[in-house]
């Protein structure tokens, strides 16, 4: 997902990216989640927003957690986006600037989607290093960064086929989205 977003941000399709960036960290502290042998798991059965946001915010360091919040309110804000009156829908829709709140300092909405990047690859960077972290306590193979194998013997050839496009858009979103396991991330 985050490649895919990334993508979108690059082609100008805000609202896939703003979408993407958030559920890819969303997803991905989900997998996190799993990892707690102590969370039960009849409630892992509908997962929702604020249960991943509730269970992140005991792990995450502090400056993270709100990031993870601040994504959500990003995307539940463009979700809704000029939804309040006719008025404000028009201006919406005719390209009046608009921007968000984030602490004491108000940013357009261009800058607040490239915060939104840097903050979900943060976010997932940081949450791949705690799963990696786990697999190796429990001597399990798991992601590990810089691991070639992550193509070849996660994901496999056609695992995603209906998920990422073949061929050169596909191949970018790969590329984007690997690039949160290398080594130096």
């Amino acid at each position: 997902m985050w490649g895919s977003a990334d993508l979108a941000r690059e082609h100008h399709s805000y609202l896939v990216s703003c979408f993407g960036y958030y559920y890819s960290v969303f997803y991905a502290g989900f997998a996190l989640m799993n990892t707690d042998h102590t969370f039960h798991l009849e409630s892992m059965k509908r997962t929702k927003n604020k249960k991943v946001e509730n269970w992140l915010d005991d792990r995450l360091p502090f400056t993270m957690s709100d990031d993870f919040k601040l994504l959500r309110a990003f995307r539940e804000v463009t979700s809704y986006l000029g939804m309040e009156d006719p008025a404000s829908k028009l201006r919406v829709v005719r390209g009046h600037p608009f921007g968000f709140d984030f602490g004491t300092e108000r940013v357009d909405f261009f800058d607040a989607v490239e915060r939104a990047k840097n903050a979900s690859r943060n976010l997932i960077t940081y949450i791949l290093s705690e799963i990696e972290s786990f697999c190796i306590k429990n001597g399990w193979r798991g992601p590990k960064k810089g691991d070639d194998d992550w193509l070849d013997e996660y994901l496999q050839g056609d695992v995603l086929l209906r998920v990422i496009p073949r061929g050169e858009k596909g191949a970018l979103i790969y590329k984007k989205a690997f690039s949160l396991l290398e080594a130096n991330a």
